[in-house]
């Protein structure tokens, strides 16, 4: 992280230097370790430049930042947050991949089955059945089976008793039920 930084910093002090020597008055980076924030202010760059007509061989972006956030991107997976965190952090990530570079809908299939990819598995197994391919949508579907799979364990542990838990720090990871069917007690003598 500190080396994404660090190229980003170094990034935005080359970028300024360029665009000081064009004489466009650019908007002034603030030195965030925020990536979102420093992309913003990047793209801010990048359409000043290209309002004074300066050509795109001249704009400048550190490929080592880039490159960072799109392997953080790839290896990016929900584990314990909720729908909506992982999603805000996809989403935030997706802005630097080159894949999702262009017409958002060119990369809209491709963009969906990563986020399915990385959802838990109690998830993942209720949505990607779907075959849901707008991003928005299958966001929007994540985001109702998981709260209905917490109003289910919210009412079945009201129903044993259990007082209420604080659903948004459980560990939402399928559970295996090991039993003996009706049918194989049956076929089993109990001595």
């Amino acid at each position: 992280m500190n080396a994404v930084a660090e190229a980003m910093r170094e990034a935005a002090v080359a970028a300024a230097r360029a665009v000081d020597r064009l004489g466009v008055k650019p908007p002034k980076f603030k030195g965030t370790l925020v990536a979102t924030d420093a992309d913003n202010w990047f793209r801010a760059i990048e359409r000043s430049l290209r309002a004074q007509h300066v050509s795109e061989g001249q704009h400048y972006f550190p490929r080592a930042a880039r490159d960072a956030k799109e392997m953080e991107l790839m290896q990016l997976k929900q584990g314990n947050t909720t729908v909506a965190e992982y999603a805000r952090k996809f989403d935030d990530l997706c802005r630097f991949s080159k894949i999702c570079q262009g017409n958002p809908a060119d990369f809209e299939e491709w963009k969906c089955l990563k986020f399915e990819g990385g959802l838990r598995e109690d998830l993942m197994s209720s949505v990607v059945p779907l075959e849901i391919r707008n991003f928005a949508e299958l966001v929007n579907k994540c985001k109702l089976v998981e709260e209905c799979a917490k109003k289910v364990i919210a009412s079945k542990a009201s129903r044993q008793g259990f007082p209420p838990r604080n659903y948004n720090n459980y560990n939402w990871q399928p559970r295996r039920t090991y039993f003996i069917s009706e049918f194989c007690k049956s076929c089993i003598r109990w001595e």
